[in-house]
């Protein structure tokens, strides 16, 4: 595939799977877009991707916040014009048992794992269904498809993310988007 002058947007790309991404996509010449929700990760980062190309930016975003990341995808269309790929990677988890964490672990949880995927798509699917084409990956994990002990809400994440893309899949193949999710094991991030 032939990635240059495409652009490429990337939620948790500050570290773990969408920092990596972000690197390769730069290195075929791809424009990149990283979100994170750390400033100075952010910006850390986004020094280190320099250093490989002058072809990104980056943006300090909460994912879980709906209006942070409507103001965010505007800004990011004013600057390059579109999006040609949303690669959603922003996620988290936290070991314990089901009932010993608290409403707010848990709605935090679902807010970045399963809400951020949801925003980020429903403010980029319209710029993408008015070129007629584009990109969304979302990174879900093999926990969206095994229950694992001390996951229960990660896996009740990750689990939404697949069945949210794979109708997504459905519903946007007519406007020539094409939808994937990617399941990956166990990583170092």
């Amino acid at each position: 595939m032939n990635f240059y002058g495409k652009v490429a947007v990337i939620t948790g790309g500050s570290s773990g799977i969408g920092k990596s991404t972000a690197i390769e996509l730069l290195k075929d010449k791809c424009s990149v877009v990283i979100i994170g929700r750390t400033k100075n990760r952010v910006l850390n980062t986004l020094n280190e991707l320099k250093k490989l190309s002058s072809n990104c930016s980056a943006y300090v975003c909460d994912v879980s916040e709906e209006k942070k990341v409507e103001h965010v995808v505007r800004e990011i269309i004013k600057k390059y014009n579109k999006i040609d790929f949303l690669i959603n990677c922003a996620g988290y988890s936290n070991y314990k048992e089901f009932t010993e964490q608290s409403s707010e672990e848990i709605e935090s949880i679902m807010r970045t794992n399963f809400f951020g995927t949801v925003y980020f798509c429903k403010y980029t699917i319209p710029f993408m269904k008015k070129e007629r084409e584009g990109k969304i990956i979302n990174i879900s994990s093999i926990a969206g498809k095994i229950g694992f002990p001390k996951f229960s809400i990660y896996c009740a994440s990750k689990f939404a993310v697949i069945g949210f893309s794979e109708c997504l899949y459905y519903e946007l193949k007519k406007f020539g988007i094409k939808v994937s999710v990617v399941c990956p094991g166990a990583t170092k991030t």
